[in-house]
């Protein structure tokens, strides 16, 4: 096994376990520690100096949580630059997807829109403003695939961002930290 010299700033050594004891010149500033480079990714949240690399090094679990927040950020990008639809005139437009400005609103229009239907209406009367600020008319029917597109849209991202999500846990428990650093959210060609 090849091993790495680690130096752990003096403030920070109680928080690990470090054998042999530093000598009186070592910990008047950094300790240097020749760990194991498997034992390197364990040795907790904080960052630690490679001079090898001449660089910080972090810990296994701040860069999985530094991914999953990407991740999180990525979602939230997504979810607010909505998504592409072919409205039934054939204009080309974003429905707004933003989960505290309009999903409420999307679900209010799709429990409207099979509650007509229902009763038999068949008008396209029924408005929804889309990203341009065109206000698009729409029948119970077509507002009812609308909106099952935008659920079908929103399900879908939540599911990228549980895969994601998912596979970094993995690669965190692997200690594998190139494998973490892999995962990132790709944008959709489609994606406005």
């Amino acid at each position: 096994m090849s091993t790495i010299p680690v130096y752990i700033p003096k403030d920070r050594l109680q928080d690990y376990v470090v054998t042999p004891a530093p000598s009186a010149e070592q910990m008047d500033r950094y300790h240097v520690v020749q760990l194991e480079e498997s034992l390197l990714e364990n040795l907790g949240p904080d960052h630690v100096f490679d001079p090898e690399q001449s660089t910080f090094v972090t810990g296994v679990f701040r860069l999985a949580n530094r991914q999953r927040a990407a991740i999180e950020t990525a979602l939230a990008t997504a979810l607010r630059a909505g998504m592409p639809y072919t409205l039934p005139d054939g204009n080309e437009d974003v429905i707004q997807t933003r989960p505290d400005e309009d999903e409420a609103n999307l679900l209010g229009l799709a429990i409207e829109a099979r509650d007509r239907r229902a009763a038999g209406d068949t008008d396209a009367s029924m408005a929804l403003r889309a990203r341009s600020n065109t206000v698009y008319s729409l029948t119970p029917e077509q507002m009812i695939a609308l909106t099952d597109a935008a659920k079908a849209f929103k399900q879908g991202l939540l599911a990228k961002s549980w895969q994601l999500k998912d596979a970094i846990t993995a690669a965190e428990a692997a200690g594998d930290r190139e494998a973490i650093q892999a995962v990132v959210w790709e944008a959709s060609a489609s994606a406005a």
